[in-house]
């Protein structure tokens, strides 16, 4: 699975999300500011000039949850507290909430 980040889906009051992965359960969305900066995009850009492996394990868990909902392993992707979860390949970090 690519990142593609030029697929803005929703805009409202300058503030937009965009898709990272879309599947039969659910969908994952970066949150991108008004000025149109998304840190998560920054983060997973720079992922894949530095770990391209980490980068493909990240997109390949978010089409997993996507595919099949949030049926993934603690070491893959973990309850933070409250509605903040985790995303988890080897040293790679991306949080989320639902």
């Amino acid at each position: 699975m690519s990142l593609d980040n030029s697929k803005l889906l929703v805009e409202a009051d300058n503030t937009h999300i965009k898709l990272l992965a879309k599947g039969a359960r659910l969908s994952v969305y970066a949150y991108v500011d008004g000025r149109g900066k998304s840190e998560a995009w920054k983060f997973l850009d720079g992922l894949k000039r530095e770990n391209k492996k980490e980068a493909a394990k990240l997109a390949a868990l978010f089409q997993y949850s996507c595919d099949r909902g949030r049926k993934l392993v603690p070491e893959q992707f973990k309850h933070e507290k409250d509605e903040i979860y985790v995303f988890k390949a080897k040293q790679a970090r991306l949080y989320c909430f639902f």
